[in-house]
């Protein structure tokens, strides 16, 4: 996850008047637009790496992003305490399509520039795993399950290659 160079100084100084702002986008098809996040009190007006201009909703979560040692095992671990009710008939209506996954983006701004996502190309993973409760939800982002991809991905087949057919 490449970040830029003043998300790296806020890092490492911790600034009294700069912080950063983690938000998170969950998309799928049931979610319409998506389910767009931040773990601050107030709504975060913010502009995606596409130009498009969003309302991040204050939800409380803490995220834990992967390490950047981590090459083949990219995971991002969520916690969303006292879920809103909006966001729990969503994943309530999930089972209509088990085989879509929710797919998570973890992009983050800094409190003095919401228009410049600071880890720019932003986290994006697939849902790997949830537990819900009343009160609280967790799950795990990780890499898409690659199982279900055929290898290899070009399929070679008799009507593109004639000279298989015997």
């Amino acid at each position: 996850m490449a970040i830029s160079e003043a998300l790296k100084e806020v890092y490492a100084t911790a600034p009294i008047d700069r912080h950063y702002i983690e938000t998170l986008e969950l998309s799928h098809p049931i979610f319409g637009n998506g389910f767009f996040m931040t773990n601050q009190r107030e709504l975060l007006q913010g502009t995606l790496e596409d130009g498009r201009v969003v309302n991040f909703r204050p939800v409380p979560f803490t995220a834990i992003p992967p390490n950047s040692e981590e090459q083949s095992d990219i995971q991002l671990q969520v916690g969303l305490d006292n879920t809103s009710r909006e966001l729990m008939v969503y994943l309530e209506r999930l089972g209509r399509k088990p085989n879509v996954p929710i797919v998570v983006t973890y992009r983050v701004y800094l409190s003095d520039d919401p228009t410049t996502v600071q880890n720019d190309p932003p986290l994006v993973l697939d849902v790997i795993s949830v537990t819900a409760t009343q009160q609280f939800v967790s799950f795990t982002a990780g890499n898409s399950n690659m199982r279900d991809k055929p290898f290899p991905s070009q399929l070679y087949t008799t009507e593109l290659y004639p000279g298989l057919a015997r």
